[in-house]
């Protein structure tokens, strides 16, 4: 069985689950239509459990995805291509989201020989860190000669952060991990997002206004099964000089994140994974 036929099984199964008599998948899928119908209410509820195997569906296949790279079919939009060539010069913060194929983004940018560290939370990084070490090392090509993890809820983590871009290191982070420690990121800020608010972790516009570099932020758009388009998303700090930010700073960039974001899963909520377990953002 070739990746795409793996793809296609993969669908097959998901497709046949049924939610309501299997109480896993029924917890599930409830949790999944509950943050959905909060925030999009204007979804009918009968769309509800295919847009719930669809999420599923685009989970499985990014895990699947990650360990066939060279197997991928994505294009770049001229503004990424243009962002990504000028990160050698200038290092910066590469935000992006749990969306499409997501976990791609990373070796995309290690085949284009960018030097970067990886932000992700603990247990992400005990669990998945050594298969993303794997999967950046094993895509061929003008490696780049540093890559590193960082575990986003140290206590040294926005230091480490710092340092890695005073080196000349790019970061590349998911805006909607919402985890970090530190003074910069130890409260979380409440942002409008679609029909609703959530409450959101605030440190990557603090360090980029702390390091003073550009926040870019990439989505990943999936096109189909093992297919994927990456698109620059809207600058969250424009004119960023390196000063010390005030809250409104802050808040005003997590907005422009978080309506970017809304933007582009209105018509596709299922390209967004983070459904499944949106709960836990609408507690302070």
């Amino acid at each position: 069985m070739n990746f795409y036929q793996q793809l296609t099984a993969m669908a097959n199964e998901i497709e046949g689950i049924d939610v309501i008599t299997s109480e896993a998948w029924y917890r599930r899928f409830a949790i999944f239509s509950a943050n959905l119908g909060l925030m999009i209410p204007n979804v009918p509820m009968a769309d509800h459990v295919d847009l719930f195997k669809k999420t599923i569906r685009n989970q499985c296949w990014a895990k699947e995805e990650q360990h066939h790279f060279q197997q991928m079919e994505y294009a770049l939009d001229d503004p990424v291509r243009e962002v990504i060539a000028g990160l050698p010069k200038q290092p910066a913060i590469i935000a992006t989201f749990h969306m499409g194929s997501y976990r791609l983004l990373g070796q995309v940018l290690a085949k284009m020989g960018v030097k970067f560290s990886l932000l992700l939370a603990t247990n992400i990084a005990i669990d998945q860190g050594e298969t993303f070490r794997r999967s950046i090392h094993d895509i061929g090509g003008p490696l780049p000669t540093t890559f590193d993890i960082i575990d986003a809820e140290s206590p040294a983590a926005g230091l480490k952060m710092l340092r890695s871009l005073g080196r000349g290191e790019s970061l590349l982070a998911y805006v909607d991990g919402n985890t970090g420690a530190g003074s910069q990121q130890s409260k979380t800020i409440p942002v409008s997002f679609m029909n609703g608010t959530l409450h959101v972790r605030q440190g990557l516009p603090w360090l980029a206004y702390r390091a003073g570099v550009p926040l870019h932020v990439i989505h990943c758009l999936r096109q189909g099964p093992g297919r994927a388009r990456f698109k620059l998303g809207v600058n969250p700090l424009p004119g960023n000089n390196g000063y010390t930010p005030i809250a409104s700073d802050i808040q005003r960039a997590m907005q422009v994140l978080y309506a970017d974001l809304a933007a582009h899963i209105t018509d596709d909520p299922w390209q967004w994974e983070c459904w499944l377990y949106l709960q836990h953002y609408l507690l302070k």
